[in-house]
């Protein structure tokens, strides 16, 4: 991985705020072998994911904030696999997606991340099937622009969930939470105080 690359492991506001959501608007059981915007499109090798709504008979949990941007979105689904290749027609610097294993048990899934035969990565999660999904993201400000990510897990056949389409093409720029200027803020006090008593 590069040194300017970072794996981003929540959807935080300022991911979601500098990112396109591509929507999956498929009715449910409807196969979907790619997703389209009208600017990036996607397209899954095998072809063989079925959107559905986290939350229903399809599929019945997902994760809630902050794993997750929310519990009940749609998702591709496919209750056998263990391998999956998303290939981008617009390369992008910022590409994520939300994961879920079909067993309610654990699971380890990597996604490794490619710019041509580029590797920019690999992340891996164990997720939990149970209202567990997780967020696998890449924010790569090197100049090598995501265009194939290839999904996998050891365990065989468990089949897996896919949430929540994400990609952008700027450098996700983070909001310090508000405690974090109350302990910079303390810092500075305390240095200022030192330096007086000196």
């Amino acid at each position: 991985m590069t040194a300017q690359a970072a794996f981003i492991v929540q959807p935080t506001a300022a991911y979601i705020a500098e990112t396109t959501l591509i929507p999956i608007t498929d009715p449910d059981g409807t196969l979907v072998p790619s997703l389209t915007d009208g600017t990036q499109t996607l397209t899954f090798t095998p072809g063989t994911f079925f959107a559905e709504t986290a939350g229903t008979v399809g599929w019945s949990t997902w994760s809630s904030p902050p794993f997750a941007e929310n519990p009940f979105p749609r998702v591709l689904a496919n209750y056998t696999a263990s391998m999956l290749t998303i290939d981008l027609s617009l390369p992008s610097l910022v590409f994520g997606f939300e994961l879920e294993p079909d067993p309610f048990d654990t699971h380890t899934f990597a996604a490794e991340f490619f710019s041509g035969a580029t590797s920019l990565g690999t992340q891996s999660i164990a997720v939990v099937g149970n209202a567990g999904a997780r967020l696998f993201a890449l924010d790569n400000t090197s100049g090598l622009a995501v265009d194939r990510v290839v999904i996998s897990t050891a365990s065989a056949d468990i089949g897996f969930a896919l949430a929540n389409f994400r990609y952008g093409q700027g450098e996700i720029d983070e909001v310090p939470e508000p405690g974090t200027y109350a302990l910079l803020g303390a810092g500075l006090i305390a240095l200022a105080l030192f330096r007086r008593r000196r």
